[in-house]
């Protein structure tokens, strides 16, 4: 048996979340969850045109030019694959918050998210392939469901350690 003052004995801790902590409001969930999707997104592609613009060089200074390249090939695609691992982590944010209904909470999180960055892209001049948003539309609610699935995964997993016994 170890004694507490061997330095080899590895600390303990409790890996578990406040005990009984309260479910969180539902509308603040949402809210953060859309936020952070919407948010999240809006950063990612801020980011993703600067570096675009450095990398392109000369030919960024023309604003024509330079949408065309953004919205084609691994721009596109990284731009689509950030935005999704955003509306994930929205998801998951909500449901964490929330601490009930977590599917049920993720999945308006999603819808919001989504009926707002169709508000906000529509008084743009985005010219976007209509499949493509059809896809957006599609895998939105399941993405931000599957945020909620890893919360529920961490939350199961966040199990109290058993009792040491004395016979260790």
């Amino acid at each position: 048996m170890a004694t507490p003052d061997d330095p080899y004995t590895p600390p303990r801790a409790p890996l578990q979340e406040a005990p009984g902590r309260a479910p969180g409001s539902l509308p603040k969930a949402i809210l953060l969850g859309v936020l952070t999707d919407i948010g999240g997104t809006l950063a990612v592609s801020v980011v993703l045109s600067v570096i675009a613009a450095l990398i392109m060089g000369d030919s960024a200074s023309d604003p024509e030019t330079f949408r065309n390249d953004l919205n084609s090939g691994i721009w596109q695609g990284l731009g689509i694959l950030l935005g999704s691992l955003c509306t994930l982590l929205g998801g998951y944010v909500a449901a964490r918050i929330a601490n009930r209904a977590e599917y049920r909470c993720a999945a308006v999180c999603g819808l919001v998210a989504l009926l707002l960055s169709e508000l906000l892209a529509g008084g743009t001049d985005l010219q976007t392939d209509f499949g493509l948003r059809v896809a957006g539309w599609i895998a939105t609610v399941p993405l931000a469901m599957l945020g909620a699935y890893f919360r529920l995964r961490q939350k199961a997993s966040l199990q109290p350690l058993p009792p040491e016994s004395p016979d260790a």
